[in-house]
């Protein structure tokens, strides 16, 4: 999401642009790929915390 966001705010992308792009790079939502759910359950906290973040620099 960050990678995104700085395509958008230094590089001129269009949002669109930068999703699509993002997406096509995924194969799995990152929380998902820990098998432990302890892990997802960190994995999904650090996932919040950093949207928090990107929407305040947005």
């Amino acid at each position: 999401m960050a990678w995104a966001l700085c395509q958008v705010l230094h590089c001129g992308w269009s949002c669109s642009r930068a999703v699509a792009e993002l997406l096509a790079c995924q194969s799995a939502r990152w929380d998902s790929l820990a098998r432990c759910p302890k892990r997802q359950r960190e994995r999904r906290i650090v996932l919040q915390e950093s949207f928090g973040l990107l929407r305040k620099a947005w």
